[in-house]
């Protein structure tokens, strides 16, 4: 492979790496904000 493609490839899997972090933060986030909620708190 020449370095183009090398570049090509941490660049992809930058982006893919970096989504995948961002995804797990929210929905860890999400859980940790429904266990709190409260059934008072709920806006139906």
């Amino acid at each position: 492979m020449d370095w183009f493609t090398k570049l090509a490839l941490t660049i992809q899997i930058a982006i893919w790496a970096g989504l995948a972090i961002i995804t797990i933060a929210l929905i860890v986030r999400r859980v940790r904000l429904k266990k709190e909620e409260t059934f008072e708190k709920r806006d139906n």
